[in-house]
């Protein structure tokens, strides 16, 4: 911001006026305050901690002015695009089913996958105790479709 933070501050005062007062009236002296210079060190370091935080404030400040005074009314909206204008309509149509297009695609996506305790098995269908195991239990299946099939003795 152009301040120089590490000169001491005094008061801007005519010779000439002080002059003039002393020798019309005698008056008591002023005093003066002057503002002592900031230590090395610690007071530095808290003074630009300030000026940071004020010029944040104030650039914030400035960005909601500019955001509030640049976003148009409703009654502006309306008149800038009238609902008569079959073009506008078609367009945002248009632009309506694309944006439902993929919000159904994105949602499609977001379905996980049913999990009823089914797990993909990764299984070795050259191992020959698997085909054994299958050959037993067609067997047992074959078996008692027969046997119900078959109709009961009385």
């Amino acid at each position: 911001m152009g301040c120089n933070l590490t000169k001491d501050v005094t008061p801007h005062v005519e010779e000439d006026h002080k002059a003039k007062n002393s020798s019309a009236k005698e008056e008591k002296p002023q005093e003066i305050q002057v503002q002592e210079q900031p230590d090395e060190g610690e007071d530095q370091a808290e003074v630009e901690e300030a000026v940071t935080k004020i010029q944040a404030v104030f650039r914030g400040h400035r960005v909601r002015k500019q955001m509030a005074s640049g976003e148009p009314t409703k009654q502006q909206l309306e008149a800038e695009f009238s609902a008569d204008d079959k073009e506008m309509v078609h367009a945002a149509t248009k632009i309506q089913a694309t944006f439902r297009g993929h919000m159904s695609r994105k949602k499609d996506d977001e379905v996980p996958k049913p999990e009823d305790g089914e797990e993909e098995l990764d299984i070795d269908l050259s191992d020959p105790d698997l085909n054994k195991a299958a050959t037993k239990i067609q067997a047992s299946f074959r078996g008692h479709r027969v046997r119900k099939d078959e109709p009961k003795p009385q």
